[in-house]
């Protein structure tokens, strides 16, 4: 009968529980569907795992070769063999006896191979006749164990230990026939136990000369010894139902008593319930009655615990892994954890401070390198402390998440620094899944995706190829592909089918802000290099139904006020306004925002912001109507503002603002001052102006475009407006202002964003970081600030349409095409296919929250699901796969020959039937030889597959099949 198997958690399971409950801790509070993604990989790939491990240890049996025999509490030798009887190999199993500490660990078993190894363990007279061993393994990741307790017929006795202080009974005399007999089995040597004569024997070596008969040797006798006994004529009788005590004490009084004759040289027999000894004395007496004593001691605990069945359950867990403490821990393995280590860095190199990356870096370097041994503990005690003070100093004593990510690179270096057993090898391939998982919460587009997803996928080849033992890439590379593919499916299901947001957790998640291109500087091309980034920015609903259209959609950030030629920067700050206007409620648009972290204090608004309000006091916009929050935002908030779509009510510009507004740095290129100095002359008002500097744009052959020129020098404005001519949103917002003031109309810049996808499943318009925008603002009479965008001028489809990617689908891509070569256009062309790609991964993936679910399962037909209805359906998917895994890994592999086929059945048949399995190395004559050697009919077998496969002679394939399929043997 095939052993029971066990799952048995250890300290890493624990951990890898821990670890998912934070992977799904921050996919809720994210409502992040690559957290969600990773986090279901991750969980599911554990269960997979699982069943390979038990496939690995499922077909192994245990057969006692050999048993020492000592006394009680002394250590006896077991040799054993251990035969895979599955169709897979069988890899890194330790094999432990229940009653001993020693184990046996090996790194790989054939099919149908078997290996031959010894273990010590301590006898104990309550052990029996069976003999009981753990195989264990934690292959393929290590994280549980995975037990076989088996039980194990065993020829052993137990010799019990001599204990009691009774007095040994009265000797009493012997019949004839007992005499006779006690002088045949008396082999000890006389001397010493009494003055009466009690015959001669044999002699055997290590007798003493002084009790050999010199004159029997001199007659030509052969050699004989002398015995002697106090009274040759009586004996002890040993009786088990004499002593009145409990069971232990009365085998160690016996035990004792044996010993006691046996150095008085004093006859005795022995009465068991069972058994009677006679008389004698002498070194095989002595095995033969304490023989006898173990077997009835063993006998009678086995039929008190019910056959060993409770002491089975008693001893199941007692044994500790050997291995996993042991200082096992090759280099080859080592080496590519902690490249895969360092690859998990790469995405976290922004967050990480340098101290915690250069700690973790030159620990890697010192013993993977190096290969350098394991510093003294306070050296890396210091290393730690170190790290934790420089850490803290260098995030302000504040924590944080980004903290807590350049602790745990720190630590990861250190933890290596000491390793030197696998346990300490699995918590580092932990902590990688755990920084993969990082590296995606932080930024979940589709390269850092994909990065993360192959740094884990090397990490669990690590993992694999150390459970393994067996040197090697291939095999760890296929095994660990092997689970991915069977993971895949399952978890491509539970993406789509498990409930979303049942904790509601979306504004607890404070972690690490966002990059955006908004700052409080705007530098050419400091928004292009975010044209392309789909990462969201912030959510708006409106609740009262009043959705802007497309044109109207400018989201205002930041003002800038400083001039700089194509750099502006925000400058002086002249507070709130004293008299807000307040919302009206007919005509004014409210919005509720959820707005990312992105480590600035500005709050997006449609244009033009009213007031703001988050539960607490409201926020009134500045003067240079900009909304700002009193702290930097490092958390997801939630505000909800009102805004003012219609162009403002004329308000005075104070002499002091309108100065402000004016100035401009002197050395600017003489092109700016033509420019300028043209439009006045040609202008009666500001309006003209504005007018006739849109008219430049548009007729000077200037262009919008998405890879722009480089215009960072000095000269960099002159080289927009006289030879580039070709620009992104800042290049001509920036440069516009610039020449509005040198001709006299005051003008600012502001920054945001334009656009943002409506989404009627959700309800919700979502504006990404590549909606970011700038244009500008000039103060006319009897109209006061005036929204002037010059994009709209050279590329209207910007504007009209509601977001960039759909721009970039449309008039955009082809205005490129007409200007780029064909290297360009290649390259173009590739950003535009990659671009797609990360657009369809973010919508299909990431923002896959709840109300995508939903509207997903309604198109199904599953319009009233409940979460309690999906989650249901998800774990009985979850059990369906699994269940077709395992059937799948229990199935033999398929012989192409028929003849092969035919005779591999056959053998599965003799092994069911209970005789020993075929190696994969035997002929089927051997094999026939070894399972019968007398069965006719099976021999018959044997030679017609050989002469059909092998022979010369062409046997037929049909008669042996036929044969084989009514072959009948009688079980073991």
């Amino acid at each position: 009968m095939p052993p029971r198997l066990r799952l048995r958690p250890n300290w890493h399971t624990l951990a890898l529980l821990c670890m998912l409950a934070a992977m799904w801790y921050a996919a809720e509070a994210q409502s992040n569907g690559a957290a969600y993604l990773l986090a279901l990989l991750t969980g599911v790939l554990t269960l997979v795992s699982l069943l390979h491990a038990r496939a690995n240890v499922k077909g192994l049996r245990l057969r006692v070769l050999d048993v020492t025999t000592v006394p009680e509490g002394s250590r006896a030798r077991v040799r054993l063999e251990v035969s895979n009887s599955s169709a897979k190999d069988a890899c890194g199993i330790e094999i432990q006896a229940l009653e001993g500490s020693g184990s046996q660990f090996i790194e790989s078993i054939a099919s149908g191979q078997s290996r031959w190894i010894e273990l010590s363990f301590i006898n104990k007279s309550s052990g029996g006749s069976s003999l009981k061993f753990v195989a264990r393994s934690v292959y393929p990741l290590g994280l549980y164990n995975i037990e076989s307790v088996i039980e194990t017929v065993a020829s052993r006795r137990v010799y019990p230990r001599p204990k009691g202080s009774m007095p040994l009974p009265t000797p009493k005399p012997l019949s004839p026939h007992s005499q006779a007999g006690a002088s045949s089995r008396s082999t000890i040597s006389g001397g010493g136990g009494g003055d009466d004569f009690a015959g001669t024997r044999e002699f055997q070596p290590g007798d003493s000369p002084r009790h050999i008969d010199w004159r029997a040797v001199a007659r030509g006798r052969p050699l004989v010894v002398k015995t002697w006994a106090s009274n040759g004529h009586e004996a002890t009788m040993i009786d088990w139902e004499f002593i009145q005590a409990d069971e232990a004490a009365r085998t160690a009084q016996i035990a004792r008593w044996i010993e006691d004759c046996e150095r008085d040289e004093k006859l005795y027999a022995l009465r068991l319930p069972s058994q009677t000894i006679e008389a004698g004395h002498g070194d095989a007496h002595r095995r033969r009655c304490l023989n006898a004593l173990a077997d009835f001691t063993a006998s009678r605990v086995s039929t008190a615990t019910g056959k060993g069945a409770e002491k089975l359950r008693e001893s199941r867990g007692r044994a500790h892994s050997a291995f996993e403490s042991s200082f096992h821990l090759p280099t080859q393995p080592l080496l590519a954890l902690s490249l895969a280590m360092a690859a998990s860095f790469l995405p976290l190199a922004n967050v990480i401070q340098a101290p915690a990356l250069i700690v973790a870096l030159c620990c890697f370097g010192w013993r993977v390198l190096l290969r350098r041994g394991v510093p003294p503990v306070m050296l890396r005690v210091l290393i730690l402390l170190g790290s934790v003070v420089l850490i803290w100093s260098g995030h302000g004593g504040q924590p944080s998440m980004e903290a807590g990510i350049a602790l745990l690179a720190a630590l990861s270096g250190v933890k290596l620094l000491e390793s030197r057993t696998p346990r300490e090898f699995q918590v580092l391939a932990l902590i990688g899944w755990f920084l993969c998982l990082c590296g995606i919460v932080i930024d979940n587009s589709l390269p850092r995706m994909l990065w993360g997803l192959a740094v884990f996928g090397l990490i669990t080849a690590c993992m694999t190829r150390f459970r393994l033992s067996t040197p090697g890439l291939w095999r760890p590379l296929r095994i660990t592909s092997l689970l991915f593919a069977q993971a895949l499916p399952i978890v491509t299901v539970l993406f789509l089918i498990m409930p979303r947001g049942l904790l509601d957790l979306r504004t607890t998640f404070s972690g690490r802000f966002a990059e955006s291109g908004i700052s409080n500087e705007l530098d050419p091309g400091s928004i292009t290099k975010v044209a392309l980034r789909m990462e969201r920015a912030f959510r708006a609903s409106f609740p009262d139904g009043r959705i802007p259209p497309n044109e109207l959609r400018y989201w205002r950030c930041l003002t800038l006020n400083e001039c700089n030629g194509l750099r502006w920067r925000r400058g002086e700050r002249f507070g709130l306004k004293l008299r807000p206007k307040p919302p009206d409620e007919n005509i004014d648009v409210r919005q509720e925002l959820q707005i990312e972290p992105h480590g600035m204090r500005w709050i997006p608004a449609l244009d033009v912001p009213l007031l703001v309000t988050t539960g607490g006091s409201p926020l009134v916009p500045e003067f240079d109507d900009a909304l700002t929050w009193p702290i930097p935002l490092r958390g997801v908030t939630r505000v909800t503002s009102w805004s003012r779509l219609q162009q403002r009510a004329f308000e005075p510009l104070p002499d002091h603002h309108r100065q402000l507004f004016l100035e401009h740095p002197e050395n600017l290129p003489q092109i700016v001052f033509d420019l300028a100095d043209d439009w006045q002359a040609r202008a009666q008002n500001d309006m003209q102006i504005v007018q006739l500097g849109i008219l430049h744009l548009q007729q000077n052959g200037y262009q919008y475009t998405l890879t722009p020129d480089d215009y960072s020098g000095t000269s960099g404005l002159e080289d927009f407006l006289v030879r580039g001519k070709n620009g992104f949103c800042e290049h001509f917002a920036s440069s516009f202002a610039t020449l509005m003031r040198v001709a006299g109309v005051p003008a600012r810049v502001v920054i945001g964003f334009l656009g943002g996808e409506y989404n009627d499943r959700s309800r919700q318009m979502i504006v990404r970081q590549s909606d970011a925008h700038a244009w500008v603002e000039v103060w006319l009479e009897k109209s006061g600030w005036t929204r002037v965008d010059p994009t709209a001028a050279l590329a209207p489809g910007r504007i009209g349409h509601g977001n960039f990617r759909g721009y970039l689908d449309l008039d955009g891509a082809a205005i490129e095409r007409q200007r780029l070569s064909w290297w360009g256009l290649a390259l173009f062309e590739s950003r535009l296919l990659w671009d797609q790609a990360n657009y369809a991964w973010q919508d299909a993936v990431v923002e896959f929250n709840e109300d995508f679910q939903h509207e997903w399962l309604s198109r199904l037909g599953f319009e009233n699901s409940r979460w309690w209805h999906l989650l249901t359906f998800s774990i009985l998917f979850v059990i369906l796969g699994l269940v077709l895994i395992s059937l799948r890994l229990q199935r033999r592999p398929f012989a192409r020959d028929p003849w092969h086929r035919t005779w591999l059945k056959l053998c599965a048949k003799l092994a069911k039937a209970g005789h020993p399995p075929r190696h994969c190395s035997e002929g089927p004559l051997a094999y026939a030889q070894r399972v019968s050697p007398e069965h006719s009919m099976l021999h018959d077998l044997a030679l017609l597959y050989a002469e059909g496969r092998y022979g010369a002679c062409a046997a037929s394939l049909h008669a042996f099949q036929k044969r084989a399929a009514g072959f009948k043997m009688p079980s073991k």
